[in-house]
């Protein structure tokens, strides 16, 4: 079972940021123009964000907040 963010919660999804954001509006989620289904990203990646599927019966979206800096490269 994937992991379920509570809202405000800030998390890494590979090299970005996201934010679990209380609110319906789907057309701010990082994953809504990700695919024809952002409901398989959601459920498989962070958790469902319909209120009727999360626990917390919170309706959620996923806001892109910034990016994971890769701090290993070392200057020339």
């Amino acid at each position: 079972m994937v992991k379920e963010f509570k809202s405000g919660t800030i998390f890494e999804l590979g090299r970005v940021l996201l934010r679990c954001t209380k609110g319906s509006d789907c057309t701010k989620c990082y994953f809504f123009d990700k695919g024809s289904s952002c409901t398989v990203f959601t459920s498989e990646m962070v958790g469902p964000c319909s209120s009727v599927k999360r626990d917390d019966r919170e309706h959620v979206f996923f806001e892109k907040v910034g990016e994971v800096c890769d701090n290993s490269e070392e200057d020339s």
